[in-house]
């Protein structure tokens, strides 16, 4: 009966701990919902400090808009990461997606897939211009494929980061679209260097060759 009241204690003690370290508002990353939106990209706010993560970047699917600036503050927080957890550790990633009307076409891979008409897919590569304030790559995940119907079929386009930083940014620099560490020249892991680029590729409809 003793042993079970200490685990009983301990297990409050851990509970008070977690309301505490998250301000009692079920957060322990101190982003609980605060959010602007500045150029297409999605921020989200801390509440605790003025500091603020840039999430998704809304893309309208004309494959001659392909670049995103990341500001370096955005309602007096300062931009520190390319995406973040908030809540209790939910993952925010950076990623490009298809503004929603325009998501019914999208595909993790158009090739394993089958279709009803002709499609085609390619890598399309967007510059994201980076702040002065970004200090890191938080949290990231690989874009989908979106599809936009043309004439002759389906066009998927995916895409992938080619970053350029500020020069005034005093923790980052970039070279060929990677972004290094000023302090030690260290590259920063970022899906889109680690993925295996696709060639441009197409099939036909029902996997017809």
């Amino acid at each position: 009966m003793k042993k079970n009241r200490r685990v009983f204690r301990l297990a409050a003690a851990l509970v008070l701990l977690v309301l505490v370290l998250g301000g009692c508002t079920g957060s322990i990353t101190g982003y609980t919902g605060k959010e602007a939106i500045q150029g297409q990209v999605l921020y989200k706010l801390s509440d605790r400090v003025s500091e603020a993560f840039a999430s998704v970047c809304t893309w309208d699917l004309d494959p001659t808009h392909t670049s995103f600036d990341i500001a370096g503050e955005i309602e007096g927080s300062k931009v520190i990461g390319l995406g973040g957890y908030t809540g209790t550790g939910v993952a925010n990633p950076f990623v490009i997606e298809a503004e929603p009307a325009k998501k019914e076409l999208r595909s993790s891979d158009p090739a394993l897939e089958q279709w009803e008409v002709p499609v085609t897919w390619e890598d399309l590569v967007f510059t994201i211009y980076v702040g002065k304030n970004v200090e890191k790559i938080g949290c990231r995940r690989e874009g989908l494929y979106y599809g936009v119907e043309t004439e002759d079929g389906i066009r998927f386009y995916r895409p992938v980061c080619y970053f350029v930083c500020d020069e005034a940014n005093p923790t980052l620099y970039s070279k060929d679209g990677v972004l290094y560490l000023r302090k030690d020249d260290t590259q920063l892991a970022y899906q889109d260097q680690l993925i295996q680029r696709k060639e441009p590729g197409s099939a036909l409809p029902g996997g017809q060759d």
